[in-house]
């Protein structure tokens, strides 16, 4: 395991999408600390305007910068697609931050590496709108077919912290399929959501036994975190030469109890506690309650600050 630069790193997401990022982070380095922010009680961002984004991210950065980081990973590529130059611009505030987002590296390596005509996206609809995956991947010199797929069901799925039950899991098959099918022909697909590497397994599941899948992708198909790529980046004695796949995350076990791991959520924190244990498949503890309230107001005095100076 690599030597870790950054001592305190921040992360944020609309929900437990984000943890998928921090626990491939948490793996590929030792040393840190993180602080953990899910928006909960704004989830999902997927299907808001714009603006809506960019004041929310403005807010959260805002916010996590008071915790004197050494970095902050933007683990939402909603967030990232429609509002990366508000994050940019709040982070000029505190130049000791470095800023990561998941989109660019993610396009910069695949357009480097990946040496096939198809790959697919799957994202939320704010993600897909922007067109932010194809135009990275277009910028470093992909020239391939990029397909994006929005899937808004996913989202609320994994948020819920139900799929072990057979009902949800059912609804979720269903809506892999449907989005699945929309992607036919990609040699490789990009989790572009952080939430979807938590059902890495059943996309991988459906691909092997459903005879649709199967005939859409005869050659089959890689899928690609984006987490695990920006770790390459990070840390790259850590895990270069490691598959892309979620096995890797899951075969080693992560001490969320310990001091090195502060939770913070937006939305009710038994939700949270029993969304994040179902996705990471370990109990986490319960985390801090942030109110919406403290995120407008701090963010509000900041821009005020601003116009004063």
């Amino acid at each position: 395991m690599a030597a870790n630069p950054y001592k305190r790193i921040g992360l944020f997401d609309s929900g437990v999408g984000g943890l998928s990022v921090l626990r491939q982070v948490a793996l590929s380095c030792n040393g840190a600390q993180f602080i953990y922010l899910g928006d909960e009680a704004r989830c999902p961002y997927g299907n808001r305007q714009k603006s809506e984004i960019g004041l929310f991210v403005d807010e959260i950065v805002t916010y996590l910068t008071s915790f004197q980081l050494d970095a902050l990973i933007m683990a939402c590529n909603t967030s990232c697609a429609m509002a990366l130059d508000v994050a940019q611009a709040r982070i000029q505030r505190s130049p000791a931050t470095a800023l990561f987002d998941l989109i660019e590296p993610t396009a910069q390596y695949l357009a480097e590496s990946a040496e096939c005509s198809k790959i697919g996206v799957m994202a939320t609809f704010g993600t897909v709108s922007t067109r932010a995956f194809s135009l990275a991947l277009r910028r470093h010199g992909y020239s391939g077919e990029v397909a994006e797929v929005a899937c808004p069901a996913l989202v609320p799925l994994i948020e819920s912290g139900k799929l072990a039950e057979e009902a949800q899991n059912e609804l979720l098959r269903a809506a892999l399929k449907s989005y699945l099918l929309s992607l036919a022909g990609s040699s490789m697909i990009i989790l572009g959501c952080t939430h979807f590497p938590f059902v890495a397994s059943d996309i991988e599941s459906l691909l092997l036994t459903d005879k649709d899948l199967q005939a859409c992708f005869p050659e089959g198909v890689k899928l690609i975190d984006p987490a695990l790529v920006l770790c390459r980046r990070l840390f790259p004695s850590a895990v270069s030469g490691l598959p892309a796949e979620d096995k890797y995350a899951e075969a080693r076990q992560i001490d969320y109890f310990s001091p090195a791991f502060t939770f913070y959520t937006t939305g009710a924190v038994e939700s949270f506690e029993r969304a994040a244990a179902a996705c990471l498949k370990t109990p986490v503890p319960r985390p801090l309650h942030l109110e919406v309230s403290v995120l407008e107001a701090n963010g509000s005095a900041s821009r005020n600050s601003v116009v004063e100076i």
